[in-house]
């Protein structure tokens, strides 16, 4: 179903039981009901356009591309699941995507647009970590306006190669997840029942996240930095610069990070690891029982370096 100007509009559901589906308008919006498929389904709005619509459901994969418009679905399934929306505004939602985890290296949902806002993530099928992609307008690296997904259900867990945005939400309800750089221009919060921590691009501030990271704006691709949240609460981070580990600071901060602040910065910047282990806290949110640990690797590393005697090794 084809057009090169005009709208297209559906009365009832559309059903393919063996072959393909495909839909696509030049310049004009795109609404449908359910659009069935046993192969593939494949919807677009070329030029400009928005397209809406209740359940998209496909055997394959299942892709909608806009160029320009707003992206309204109820459910978007299939094994793999593509939504690009390259000039979209906050009015885009997908209130659920599912799609299996193909146990490959290739995204089994590929997300990108200027807003990325998802009620649910869902792994369907498959016993590997679901791989989703999350990339800006033209597949550029950073998304420009914001990131938020009410709930990620993946019982092997989520893999996240990069998510670079201005603003982000991420809610964990099933499954370990794993982002190998994340990157926030203003700030990303993360959480599951047990954890929750902030990743701050400017100035950090208290805002009741266990753990507050810091990502330096103006440092971007200088380093990649790796988040692991575990499905019971800890946090494992890699090049990921800590100013606050749940501990009652009296101080809040200003323009400038404190000296304590760099010391973190050193010790977990390039070559630190950071483990942080919910069930030191006490209560949600409340003082910790026990410290946290750095790596001790990296600790020695530097003692080293700086020629550290024994005098002048001081144990807060």
């Amino acid at each position: 179903m084809t057009t090169d100007k005009g709208n297209i509009n559906t009365v009832g559901d559309i059903n393919s039981v063996g072959g393909n589906i495909g839909i696509s308008a030049g310049t004009g919006d795109i609404e449908l009901k359910n659009v069935t498929s046993a192969g593939n389904i494949d919807i677009s709005s070329i030029a400009q356009g928005s397209i809406k619509g209740n359940n998209v459901t496909s055997g394959g994969t299942t892709s909608v591309v806009l160029s320009q418009g707003d992206l309204s679905l109820d459910l978007a399934e299939g094994e793999t699941v593509v939504l690009h929306m390259d000039d979209n505004t906050a009015a885009s939602n997908v209130n659920r995507v599912s799609a299996k985890a193909g146990g490959g290296n290739t995204a089994d949902v590929d997300l990108s647009g200027n807003f990325i806002q998802i009620g649910s993530i869902v792994a369907a099928d498959g016993t590997s970590p679901l791989q989703v992609s999350f990339k800006g307008a033209g597949a550029q690296k950073l998304i420009s306006g914001g990131v938020s997904v009410g709930g990620i259900h993946s019982q092997y867990g989520t893999r996240i190669p990069n998510l670079w945005t201005n603003q982000g939400y991420l809610h964990v309800d099933e499954g370990d997840l794993v982002i190998d750089d994340m990157f926030a221009v203003n700030q990303i919060h993360v959480d599951n029942s047990y954890t929750n921590f902030a990743v701050f691009g400017g100035i950090p501030v208290r805002d009741g996240a266990n753990l507050v990271y810091w990502n330096n704006f103006n440092m971007a691709d200088s380093k990649a930095r790796s988040f692991h949240l575990y499905q019971d609460g800890k946090v494992r981070t890699k090049r990921a610069v800590l100013v606050d580990a749940g501990r009652n600071y009296n101080k809040l901060y200003g323009d400038n990070l404190s000296v304590m602040d760099m010391m973190r910065e050193r010790v977990t910047n390039e070559h630190g690891k950071y483990t942080f282990d919910s069930r030191l806290l006490t209560e949600y949110g409340r003082r910790m029982k026990a410290p946290v640990f750095f790596g001790m690797e990296s600790t020695l590393d530097i003692i080293r370096r700086q020629h550290a005697s024994d005098a002048e090794i001081v144990v807060e």
